[in-house]
């Protein structure tokens, strides 16, 4: 039969008290612990005690096993400190132990004034951390201002004209007068540091962009949407417009994942952008709602989830662009007109059209989409105009649709093939027979989307 083995452990005095007020300290802290309901364990005194230490990302549970082990330590260094000073007393008369115990009293002391002053030390870090970031955010402030001063600079320019009311060209006379025009190197110069404001800080992206993004709206506001008949010269924007088009193209992955998190989205509807270069930029879920793109040049600029409902498109480039799930409802791309044999570049040339939607839109000037297995992957509705190859096919498709439905519901599974082979073939597949204004026509679209897989920010699903 085995004999129980028996293990004994000796320790010091002090060793053992503090062992022991560890274990006193750990196991009252997890009493407390699970007692807390969930709500102050997460928002409670101690988040509030961890952020005053500037360590409020540290979890709960982290922060009261950290603060008990530092208690713990205070604790076992004042009982070795207590027991070396009673030791100390003890040893009087004895020259060598007397100093060797001071020594260590001395060393022990040290030691725990260097401990107790840790929360302090924190403490003093984290405000002066607090007091460096509300001064940092003091000048971000102070720049934002005057950048956004910078934006309405003017300059007064002297000009003389003739003097209504003359007869003759001998009695004509010059006045002068003053008038006012834009800045346009101090404006070009504030729309740089808004960009630099956007980079420094992410905490003032949005409204770096905003700011930005009003400019636009403002300067440049598109005030009819007629189409432009003739075309000889396109249009040319204004260097600060064009400025700030490209320094809102050009944000940084991490700005653009901001966005994303926050599903934020830049607002430039109502805009007149004739002649903008947007090519590269990326404005993947932007609002380009009511504005003009005439000879606009959008070639492979990402534009997924783009808005661009009840713009003109007349003469715009789309080389290489991703339109993935873009809205153009209701859009005007008329012009030009397509001439047999030759192509005009429109959404042809684009990267992806999967998703795109045309509610009501009038793409008279869209000559070729592409093979019916991509048109499958668009969306558009009874009303959506096109040219007259593209309405033949597209014609009777209610009745390729109903002829879907029925074989669904009996459950023919051979005549079902053969009727969404039928409407495949179309390239209608998920086009809606309702107009865009009936409330089936979601209901449409929302198929599409499942389908291709397209949800959530930057899509409109």
């Amino acid at each position: 039969m085995d004999e129980p083995l028996t293990l004994s452990l000796t320790l010091p005095r002090p060793l053992a008290l503090g062992l022991l007020t560890l274990i006193c300290v750990l196991a009252a802290s997890w009493l407390v612990y699970v007692t807390l309901p969930e709500a102050k364990k997460e928002k409670g005194a101690l988040s509030a005690f961890s952020a005053s230490l500037g360590l409020g990302h540290i979890h709960p549970v982290v922060m009261i096993v950290a603060l008990t082990l530092y208690i713990a330590l205070v604790g076992v260094l004042l009982l070795g400190l207590f027991g070396l000073i009673i030791a100390t007393l003890e040893a009087t008369g004895r020259t060598n132990d007397y100093l060797f115990y001071v020594l260590r009293i001395g060393g022990l002391t040290a030691v725990l004034g260097a401990v107790i002053a840790l929360p302090f030390t924190l403490i003093r870090l984290q405000l002066t951390s607090e007091a460096n970031d509300t001064a940092l955010q003091g000048q971000i402030t102070e720049r934002i201002n005057k950048a956004t001063e910078g934006l309405g600079a003017v300059r007064n320019e002297r000009t003389r004209r003739l003097k209504p009311n003359f007869t003759t060209l001998m009695d004509a006379e010059y006045e002068e007068f003053e008038v006012t025009t834009p800045n346009i190197e101090v404006r070009i110069g504030a729309i740089f540091a808004l960009e630099r404001i956007a980079q420094d800080s992410l905490r003032d992206h949005f409204q770096a962009m905003e700011i930005l993004c009003a400019y636009v709206r403002h300067n440049s506001a598109q005030h009819e949407l007629s189409p432009t008949e003739d075309i000889k010269k396109p249009a040319e924007p204004r260097f600060d417009i064009q400025t700030a088009i490209d320094v809102i193209g050009r944000r940084s992955v991490d700005q653009r994942n901001l966005e994303a998190a926050k599903e934020f989205r830049l607002n430039l509807q109502n805009s007149n952008l004739d002649g903008v270069n947007f090519a590269y930029g990326s404005f993947d879920g932007a609002v380009f709602v009511n504005c003009r793109f005439e000879a606009a040049n959008l070639s492979r600029a990402s534009l997924r989830g783009t808005l661009f409902d009840g713009s003109l498109l007349n003469h715009a480039r789309w080389f290489d662009a991703d339109l993935t799930g873009a809205s153009f409802r209701h859009t005007t791309l008329n012009k030009p007109t397509p001439v047999s044999g030759g192509m005009t570049e429109t959404f042809n040339m684009a990267k992806s059209i999967v998703g795109t939607r045309f509610d009501g839109a009038d793409l008279t000037a869209v000559q070729y989409f592409d093979e019916p297995d991509v048109m499958n992957k668009t969306f558009g509705t009874k009303d959506t105009k096109l040219l007259d190859e593209y309405e033949d096919r597209r014609d009777g498709l209610r009745k390729k649709i109903i002829a879907v439905r029925k074989a669904e519901r009996e459950g023919d599974r051979e005549r079902l093939h053969v009727a969404r082979q039928s409407l495949r073939e179309t390239g209608f597949e998920y086009w809606s027979p309702n107009d865009a204004n009936d409330l089936a026509t979601n209901h449409y679209y929302q198929k599409l989307m499942d389908k291709v897989g397209l949800r959530g920010f930057p899509f409109w699903v």
